[in-house]
């Protein structure tokens, strides 16, 4: 009838809730249960944090799911942030973008490159919303299967420039390719790395037969990815949003 999942990230001091009822099943008090039984699960887990530490309880709805916010709301949720679906129909294989000349633009060497690129990783998302990065271990095993000719980088003479991490396909829509991750080295940007970066995924993806091409972005980026993709003629739709509810301070 239902189910629920619950994990800690950021060293314990977030826990993340999923839970899912049967469309048959709604409104008998699965989802709330669910949910209060998740903030208990979470308390206990809570206490590996650091002493003092704050801890928030997160959980994901999307528009589809009318009834979600208000659950979430009754269950002391509130919205935290915003995230957007951006896609663009591959009519035709897009033009190359034009790139600095020092920049090379490649599929992913395997056997050399991927600690190379989570490092690059690591450096330009480390302050992004103060989030704390995988071990290289986890962070692979997160992209478990991938395909490596659907990775792009980068390079230039300081090392990777920036990449383009992909799936070969969004889970929502069979027929659309994923963008997983795009980023650039902070001294590479505003010289149209990044939309080479996106361009590059989608003559991959089209000439792999795929109708589009989407991927996820945080309505409040600051890095003016969002600027980007409208400019590479994705456009935008609501999808995500994530809520959060304090648990409780650690003593």
């Amino acid at each position: 009838m239902g189910f629920g999942q619950v994990w800690t990230e950021h060293p314990h001091t977030e826990a993340v809730c999923y839970v899912r009822v049967d469309p048959d099943c709604t409104g008998q008090g699965i989802a709330t249960a669910l949910l209060e039984r998740g903030a208990r699960r979470a308390e206990q887990l809570a206490a590996r944090a650091e002493a003092g530490a704050r801890v928030a309880l997160l959980a994901t709805s999307w528009p589809n799911d009318r009834s979600a916010a208000r659950l979430l709301e009754r269950a002391g949720f509130a919205p935290l942030r915003y995230f957007l679906l951006m896609t663009i129909d591959l009519n035709e294989r897009p033009e190359p973008a034009h790139r600095a000349a020092d920049v090379e633009v490649r599929a992913l060497d395997e056997s050399s490159d991927l600690r190379p690129v989570y490092e690059a990783q690591t450096a330009i998302f480390r302050d992004h919303w103060g989030e704390a990065q995988p071990d290289f271990e986890e962070w692979l095993h997160e992209y478990s299967g991938f395909d490596p000719t659907l990775w792009f980088v980068a390079e230039d003479a300081a090392g990777i420039a920036g990449f383009a991490l992909c799936l070969p396909e969004f889970a929502e829509d069979k027929d659309a390719g994923y963008v997983g991750e795009l980023g650039v080295r902070p001294d590479r940007r505003g010289a149209g790395l990044g939309l080479a970066l996106l361009l590059q995924t989608f003559s991959a993806f089209a000439a792999r037969g795929k109708q589009r091409v989407s991927l996820h972005v945080d309505a409040e980026n600051l890095t003016g990815a969002l600027r980007l993709y409208t400019r590479a003629g994705m456009r935008a739709e609501p999808r995500i949003v994530v809520w959060e509810r304090e648990l409780t301070f650690v003593a």
